[in-house]
Parts: C-alpha cells; sequence; structure tokens
C-alpha cells in the first residue's frame, strides 16, 4: 500500500513538473478551471473525499496515457498536450480541494496566493546557450550552467519579475514605463523600464557583473542598508557579497556580452579563468596538469567557437599541448 502511495506521488510529481515546462493558452486555463469547477464547486470534501478524487483524477490521467502512448517512443504533441492538462488538473485540483478541506468556502484570494507561487524554471547546461522570449516579448539570453525562473502567470502580475537563479544573462527588455522589469538574484536586484544589460552572478574575479548596453538600469544590493545605485550605458558595476563593496567603471559593453553572439572573448586571462571559460561554452571537465602553464595569458577572440579550434589558436599564443578525452581536457 505504501509502495502504491509513493508510486502515485511520484507520478504527480512527474505531471506537475510536465505541465511547468510549457506555456497554456487562456482557452486551455479556462477549460481546465471550468472543468473543476463543475465538479468540485458544490461539493464539502472531507480528507478522505480529497483522496478519492486525487485517486480518480490519477487512474483517470494514467488509463488515458496507457492508451495513446508507445513504451520507449517520445510522446507526440497531442500525448504532451494531455499531459499538461492532467498537470493542471491535478495543481488545480489540489488548490480548489485544499480550500474546501479548510473551510468549506471558495477563497478567491488563496486561489490567486497559491497560482502566483507556480513558477517555469528554464535550465541551462554547461556548453549550452539559449535565446528565449518571456511573455511581455523581452527576449533574453541563457549562458551555459545558468537558472532563470519567472511566474507561470507572469503576464498577470503587478510587475515583470524574473529570477537568475545561477550563471550568466543577457536581457533586451520590452519598453513598459508602466511595468517595471526586475531581475533578482540572491544578492540584488535590478530594475528597469526598458534597456539591455548583462548580468554574471560570478565572473572571473568571483564578483557580481552588472553592465548596461542601453538605458538605465538600478542596482540594489539585498542587505538591510542598500540603496538603489544607478548604472547607465557603457558602465559596468562590480558588486562584492563578501564585503558590501560596489565599483563602477566605464568598460567595453559589447564586449561583455559578445557570447550571446556566439563569440568566445579571451581578454589577458591566465589558465584559471581560461578553465572557467572553457568548461562553461563546451561542458568539459579541464584539468591543468602542467604548472608551468599557469603563468601564460591569452587575449583572443573565437566566432562559432569550436573546442579543437580554440585549443589550436591557444597554442599560437602560449607554448603547451593538450588531449582531449571525452568530456575531459588535459593541458600538459
Amino acid at each position: 500500500m505504501e509502495q502504491n502511495d509513493d508510486k502515485r506521488q511520484q507520478l504527480l510529481e512527474q505531471l506537475l513538473a510536465e505541465y511547468l515546462r510549457d506555456d497554456l493558452s487562456a482557452e486551455e486555463k479556462k477549460k481546465i478551471e471550468s472543468w473543476l469547477s463543475e465538479k468540485h464547486q458544490s461539493v464539502h470534501l472531507e480528507e478522505e473525499d480529497y483522496l478519492r478524487i486525487e485517486k480518480e483524477i490519477l487512474e483517470s490521467v494514467v488509463s488515458h496515457i496507457h492508451q495513446i502512448a508507445v513504451p520507449g517512443t517520445r510522446p507526440s504533441r497531442k500525448i504532451n498536450t494531455w499531459w499538461y492538462y492532467a498537470a493542471a488538473i491535478v495543481l488545480l485540483a489540489g488548490s480548489f480541494i485544499g480550500i474546501h478541506l479548510q473551510d468549506h468556502t471558495p477563497d478567491e484570494q488563496h486561489v490567486a496566493q497559491q497560482v502566483q507561487e507556480v513558477y517555469k524554471t528554464v535550465t541551462t547546461t554547461p556548453g549550452q546557450r539559449v535565446k528565449m522570449s518571456l511573455p511581455d516579448s523581452t527576449v533574453v539570453y541563457l549562458h551555459g550552467n545558468s537558472i532563470l525562473r519567472y511566474h507561470a502567470y507572469y503576464s498577470e502580475q503587478a510587475e515583470r519579475r524574473v529570477f537568475l537563479d545561477q550563471g550568466e544573462a543577457f536581457f533586451e527588455v520590452v519598453h513598459r514605463p508602466e511595468l517595471p522589469f526586475v531581475v533578482q538574484t540572491a544578492y540584488a536586484e535590478n530594475t528597469v523600464l526598458g534597456t539591455s544589460f548583462n548580468i554574471q552572478l560570478f565572473g572571473d574575479d568571483g564578483r557580481y557583473h552588472l553592465s548596461v548596453n542601453t538605458g538605465k538600469v538600478g542596482f540594489r544590493s539585498l542587505t538591510e542598508d542598500s540603496t538603489m545605485q544607478v548604472v547607465e550605458k557603457g558602465k559596468q558595476l562590480t558588486y562584492n557579497p563578501q564585503n558590501g563593496l560596489t565599483e563602477l567603471v566605464d568598460a567595453q559593453i559589447e564586449d561583455l556580452s559578445s557570447w550571446k553572439d556566439n563569440i568566445l572573448l579571451l581578454s589577458n586571462n591566465n589558465w584559471e579563468d581560461v578553465k572557467k571559460r572553457l568548461e562553461v561554452w563546451f561542458g568539459v571537465e579541464v584539468h591543468l596538469n602542467n604548472p608551468n602553464v599557469k603563468q601564460q595569458y591569452f587575449t583572443a577572440s573565437f566566432k562559432q567557437p569550436r573546442l579543437k579550434e580554440v585549443l589550436a589558436g591557444l597554442q599560437n599564443i602560449n607554448h603547451f599541448s593538450y588531449r582531449i578525452d571525452g568530456k575531459e581536457v588535459f593541458i600538459e
């Protein structure tokens, strides 16, 4: 019995994960919510009723999947759509039924709060770069090994807020003066009305980097006594989370965000910096086996780079040898 409950919970979680990876149209949402309202609105539920209805929903989902899915094959768009419906039904059913369990009366504010807590997450792996659009047509470029989150009901929020949890991202924000755009990280908030800018959570120096290509961006660390600092076009702000200090300097802004155009740029970088770049760009693990190469520095630019071409190009600058074994690179 306990094993069956675990399997049921795993499938529920899987359904919800599938739902969060895609957008539902307004019409699809309306159909799901209408179905739930008709089925459950007038019912006062106890905990055993909740478990029974959850089981009915799950059994219906599983039955339908078994009818149309072939084991070992990739689901078609039709099957994927059903999974999104099913996950949405499970999610919304939990909201509706949970309300009945608490006070037996619908609480619209509570439902709205639960909806706001649902996020969509976009994750890139090392070696992967992604260009995506938010619902307001703001364009986001994600570098390798990055994580970005935003509300599943993004367009219905009082502000356009996204969360950069890891890595590096470049934003081209659609201008909407009445609705600020905020990028929140673990260390700071970055607020704009419409501009383009790059955020790197940890640069080669281990600090937070914000560079502005167009417009202005307000930077505020999440410490209690922080105030907003305005960063203008052509400026780069660096922030040290360890001591709370910031530095604002002129910078070659296009160079700092060249990665979004698939250009790997090195500017007087040593092997420790190069190692980090190669690992993010190509999804490899770099081993510096020769202690002598750690004193070498590189300045170079590679457009649409390939790993072997980059290493061969670096050999024209400094002497070293390398060996590639699968996803590992050995600098010797």
